[in-house]
């Protein structure tokens, strides 16, 4: 449709199959939104961090091995938060974390509670990049105990990706339960989850709605008072990329 002079002064565009006019601004925030549609709060979660500004929160503290603290770099922006690993940055098995305490964001775990992310991440096709959740009870590296949520490439095919959850101890995986193989070209929604006492389970989703459950569970006896984020190149020298969506807290688990 025309617009007249004064019209386009005012950096008016017309609105995508309708005869409005809507501003500039107005528009990209329509824009936005339809594009995060699925990335909505549901009424059953808490958000925790949309990463939607250009700054971490202050509650956020990193955890790495000591020797390789500044091979990785965490930069919120693009209304995501970005972890950029270079190369040769991580130990064998180590993981590094990003987590802030429970107290503030629902305090300690019940049964049927746990945490939502989407994450995406971008490296060579065999060199195991990894990105998830993480429930510790440490915030030092090399102590306490660690369960973890990880998604990760791995084989030939750079769209195929392993899910499942790990037993960390002292922020070193060392031990994993129930493979889960799927293809994406999208972020893949993990969430992580207390479903019965010392019982812990990994699902996956390709839209945060429709839920995989499992297929396996970890025991692990653990108190966790803090919740985060991890990444790992498991110790290879190429580099890697990973983006979270958000972090969420959960209930009603089952």
């Amino acid at each position: 449709m025309a617009i007249t002079q004064a019209q386009a002064n005012k950096d008016w565009k017309d609105a995508p199959d309708t005869s409005t006019l809507i501003m500039a601004a107005d528009l990209e925030a329509i824009s936005r939104a339809v594009r995060d549609r699925k990335f909505l709060i549901p009424s059953s979660t808490t958000s925790v961090d949309e990463f939607d500004d250009d700054s971490l929160d202050a509650a956020w503290t990193r955890v790495d091995p000591a020797s390789v603290a500044s091979s990785i770099s965490w930069s919120e922006g693009g209304d995501s938060l970005s972890c950029n690993q270079l190369a040769g940055g991580t130990p064998a098995n180590q993981i590094h974390g990003l987590i802030r305490p429970l107290s503030g964001i629902g305090g300690a775990l019940a049964v049927g509670d746990g945490f939502v992310t989407a994450v995406t991440h971008f490296g060579p096709t065999a060199n195991f990049l990894m990105a998830g959740i993480v429930l510790t009870d440490s915030t030092a590296a090399g102590a306490g105990g660690q369960v973890a949520a990880l998604s990760y490439g791995t084989g030939a095919n750079g769209d195929q990706m392993t899910n499942n959850i790990w037993n960390g101890t002292g922020w070193s995986l060392s031990g994993q339960a129930g493979d889960v193989m799927c293809r994406s070209g999208c972020p893949i929604f993990l969430r992580l989850s207390l479903i019965a006492a010392n019982t812990w389970r990994h699902d996956i989703s390709p839209n945060g709605v429709a839920w995989m459950t499992g297929p396996a569970t970890l025991t692990k006896t653990l108190t966790p008072t803090h919740v985060g984020l991890v990444g790992s190149l498991w110790g290879t020298s190429t580099k890697g990329v990973m983006s979270y969506e958000f972090l969420r807290r959960v209930s009603g688990v089952s």
